[in-house]
């Protein structure tokens, strides 16, 4: 992901008109904007009434969470009038202006602390971000409490000795959730146990209608809230998934309130110090104990688990290893469905492609490096294990060439920015990719 950079977008605003409404008494908005730092020379935002340290709130009637998405919001306007909110010391300025681009440097809020003397914390758990190389939020999360509570294993590490390197997972029916650590085969769950860590998953109660995870213990908000609080106060920390944002795991590091706001670390923080989450989670794990474990034998293990992976053909609802490939092409090959989509099911199916392909490039280029930067722990036949390792590299290489091929992360896909003929071209990447994956194969049960 990107990093928050100042950046620079310019054009002429020919304004309409402007009205004023009061809200809360605030120097900045609780949630969302990004900040005015300066204008572009004869700005006509400005000369409307905008001054610096004003924050852009929303356009056109969608919340700003970020430089990026207000720029993505701007590609998608279909009317020629926008209207544009900006927030003053507790008022809203209502422009409507025209669509395009915005006459001004921006960047984003610096939001103040918003720590209460009465907080429960733990302190020392170090930030998450997209920009540091940790794509799977779960290992990522779970790699900042093994900082301070465990052995020392890092990102890499975690990601090899877990499988989720060698996985490949795909859910029937396009979901962004595939490449989650904790669904399908549960990573997640995998390192945890490796690494001697006494734990629980533990959701909200779900909908009478829901597929409950066998994995899983049930509560009500309160009962987790009580969970969360006994946690942080026998000084755990809990790895938790929605905090802020979207549905991504972060790091439960405090509460404040009695309860009422939780701290945390996720990847979508706007400070350098723990969060307010905006949200309770519907799903967290908790850590009652770590005891000290032997590492080595951990890399013998995860080629076994590597094999098995590949041999098993479905982990809950989601479709694994080669057949999850054979179900993704299955979906990429299906035009009429595709086709006939609407607007909404259509960007879900684009994302969720994007997603499981990106995260996959990552995945298959780590666990090569780690192979080759480890080779002697894995204890196996070096000549074998090398073209194991030339193998995920040849993948790693082959999906970084076909993201070309991907609609962007960013914004919301149409038939335009994810075409038939992107498709086409994505079907060769990945029955190159299933080519590789079926020789992978071979050599793993030659190992084992």
């Amino acid at each position: 992901m990107k990093n928050f950079v100042i950046i620079f977008i310019c054009m002429l605003l020919l304004i309409s008109c402007s009205t004023f409404k009061k809200v809360e008494d605030m120097q900045f908005p609780e949630k969302g904007g990004v900040l005015i730092s300066n204008f572009t020379e004869n700005s006509v935002l400005e000369a409307a009434g905008a001054r610096k340290n004003d924050v852009i709130l929303k356009y056109d009637g969608v919340m700003v969470e970020s430089v990026e998405q207000l720029g993505t919001l701007k590609s998608e306007v279909k009317s020629e009038m926008v209207e544009v909110e900006i927030y003053r010391q507790g008022e809203l300025l209502v422009i409507q202006i025209p669509a395009g681009q915005i006459g001004v440097y921006l960047m984003p809020i610096p939001r103040k602390d918003k720590i209460n003397k009465d907080a429960v914390m733990i302190e020392g758990i170090g930030k998450l971000d997209w920009s540091m190389g940790m794509d799977n939020s779960f290992l990522g999360s779970l790699m900042r409490i093994e900082e301070q509570k465990g052995q020392g294993l890092g990102y890499e590490d975690m990601m090899v000795l877990s499988g989720y390197g060698f996985r490949t997972s795909f859910f029937d029916g396009w979901c962004p959730s595939s490449p989650d650590a904790t669904c399908g085969f549960n990573a997640g769950a995998e390192i945890l146990t490796g690494l001697g860590y006494d734990f629980e998953f533990i959701h909200l109660d779900a909908d009478d209608n829901c597929e409950k995870d066998s994995l899983a213990k049930y509560m009500n908000k309160a009962e987790m809230i009580n969970e969360i609080k006994a946690s942080i106060d026998e000084g755990w920390p809990l790895i938790a998934i929605d905090l802020i944002k979207v549905p991504e795991w972060g790091v439960i590091t405090g509460y404040q309130k009695g309860g009422k706001e939780l701290l945390c670390r996720t990847y979508y923080d706007q400070t350098e110090g723990y969060e307010i989450a905006w949200k309770m989670p519907f799903a967290i794990v908790r850590i009652y104990n770590k005891e000290e474990v032997e590492i080595a034998p951990l890399y013998p293990a995860s080629l076994k688990l590597a094999k098995t992976l590949y041999e098993t053909e479905r982990y809950d609802q989601y479709t694994n290893g080669i057949f999850a490939i054979d179900t993704w092409l299955e979906h990429l090959k299906k035009t009429e469905t595709l086709k006939t989509a609407t607007a909404e099911k259509f960007a879900e199916m684009s994302f969720a492609n994007t997603w499981i392909h990106y995260c996959l490039v990552g995945s298959r280029a780590i666990t090569a490096s780690y192979l080759e930067s480890n080779k002697a722990k894995f204890q196996t036949d070096g000549e074998i294990l090398g073209e194991l390792i030339g193998i995920y590299q040849k993948e790693a290489d082959i999906l970084k060439k076909g993201l070309e091929y991907l609609a962007p992360l960013e914004g919301s896909a149409t038939p335009e920015t994810w075409t038939a003929e992107m498709r086409a071209k994505e079907i060769l990447t990945l029955e190159e990719f299933r080519n590789l994956e079926l020789r992978a194969q071979q050599i793993l049960i030659a190992l084992n």
